[in-house]
């Protein structure tokens, strides 16, 4: 009798143990969504700290298990994918602490995955935060560029928002997509973006120049091109128009400035010629 109770039960849990694994393609439906998506990115050296915080919420009919939750993080040059280099890459939640996760690199890309086998009864959601390092080196000398690589997920994101924050020392001039503010509480000038901007670059420089509509570092190349210039034709202008430079003479009181010499012609008396008388 015990026997039988013992098989029963193991088929009971075996069978529960199945069904649930069922329900994880369920969560790459639209079923399954963030409806949290705040990402904060700091400069600190030569990396980028990301900070993201989430909520994935089941907006189904029936429960749910995450499973495996995968980002994908690349830089795109021209028509080629390049994976970021990402370091000390963590998940943590309050209610079940630290997360297993998973830095991978394929295809291009670099692959974080963040492993959630909770159970998610429908209109019930899960906070986690997620961070990591990027590498990076901005471009340039006076004016810096720094493009945000992409990111992609199988989950729809339903709010997004990512912010970028910059030392006070720098000011940015050039955000076609983001919105730049300053005067925060802590001090930082900061770009934010909402789920709509696609084109995440920001141009920053130490010179104190407002934010345009193209990049600074053209503008003030051009001006600068345009002042050599013009101190070029003026020294020019002022050689042709200075002539000759007087003469200087020597004279009882010393060196006397002269005005250019001029040709004087004198007339000379008719020869007389000389014959006998």
């Amino acid at each position: 009798m015990s026997g039988a109770v013992t098989k029963r039960t193991t088929l009971i849990l075996l069978l529960t143990i199945f069904s649930l694994f069922a329900l994880i393609p369920i969560a790459q439906a639209n079923t399954v969504v963030f409806e949290r998506y705040d990402t904060t990115a700091t400069i600190q050296g030569d990396t980028i700290l990301v900070e993201r915080d989430v909520r994935i919420k089941n907006s189904g009919l029936t429960p749910i298990i995450p499973g495996e939750v995968h980002f994908r993080l690349y830089e795109q040059r021209g028509d080629t994918k390049t994976p970021i280099v990402v370091n000390n890459f963590r998940a943590h939640s309050e209610t079940s602490g630290d997360l297993t996760t998973r830095v991978m690199e394929r295809g291009g890309e670099t692959d974080l995955s963040v492993h959630l086998w909770n159970p998610l009864l429908p209109n019930f959601y899960y906070d986690f935060t997620m961070t990591y390092e990027m590498e990076f080196s901005p471009s340039g000398i006076l004016f810096y560029e720094i493009r945000l690589p992409r990111e992609e997920t199988t989950i729809p994101i339903v709010n997004e928002n990512t912010e970028f924050y910059l030392d006070r020392r720098y000011s940015v001039t050039y955000a076609p997509d983001g919105t730049v503010s300053s005067g925060t509480p802590t001090g930082n000038t900061v770009v934010s973006w909402d789920r709509n901007s696609d084109n995440r670059v920001v141009e920053y420089s130490r010179i104190p120049l407002p934010t345009i509509g193209v990049r600074a570092v053209n503008v003030f190349w051009i001006i600068i091109i345009m002042l050599l210039v013009g101190v070029f034709i003026l020294s020019l202008k002022r050689s042709k128009s200075s002539g000759r430079k007087p003469v200087q003479t020597q004279g009882p009181g010393g060196w006397q400035q002269q005005p250019p010499q001029q040709q004087y012609y004198q007339q000379q008396p008719p020869q007389q010629q000389y014959g006998p008388r």
